[in-house]
């Protein structure tokens, strides 16, 4: 973990497959940081399952039937919600709250990470997605500083990279499941 002139504290770790990065008060980054390992046991433990069940000859459900994989939102809201394109996702419907521009941001940085596995988003490919969905924006940074608690960045400029953090996956699958009430 670093310090920065700021006061602010950031941390980079890469787990596996699974990478971790958070920039903030030293108090913000620990809880951050409990809360990405407690996610990485809890994704381990159903693999061990799995993998033990492949091993006995049991069937297991596809990846992406799983409701709790997707965080609680069934197949039918995110078949109706996103639209796949190449590696490109797109929403169906746009949320109608206060911050409508940048809840969409976050609802396709959730369908990235669920749909196409990638946890962490271009600010180009996500701009462009944006687009795509029905917004009229030009820069990522601006759109999502309203909801800065829920998601991550890394890189600078165009390079920037976007991805949700543990208390933003669940505000964008809570978001998600009232869609379509």
């Amino acid at each position: 973990m670093s310090e920065q002139a700021s006061g602010l504290h950031s941390i980079r770790v890469k787990l596996g497959a699974s990478e971790f990065e958070a920039t903030g008060t030293k108090e913000s980054v620990d809880e951050q940081y409990k809360l990405f390992l407690e996610a990485i046991k809890a994704q381990s433990a159903p693999a061990a399952v799995a993998a033990a069940a492949g091993a006995a000859g049991e069937k297991t459900p596809p990846a992406g039937s799983d409701p709790a994989a997707s965080d609680g939102v069934p197949d039918e809201i995110i078949n109706r919600a996103f639209s796949i394109e190449g590696d490109s996702v797109s929403l169906n419907v746009l949320p109608s709250s206060e911050n409508r521009d940048a809840d969409t941001i976050l609802l396709l940085l959730w369908g990235y990470q669920k749909l196409r596995g990638m946890n962490a988003v271009g600010a180009t490919p996500l701009a462009a997605s944006a687009r795509k969905s029905g917004l009229a924006i030009d820069r990522i940074d601006r759109v999502v500083a309203p909801v800065r608690q829920y998601y991550q960045t890394g890189g600078q400029r165009k390079g920037m990279r976007y991805s949700l953090n543990n208390p933003g996956r669940a505000y964008a699958g809570r978001m998600l499941r009232g869609l379509f009430q």
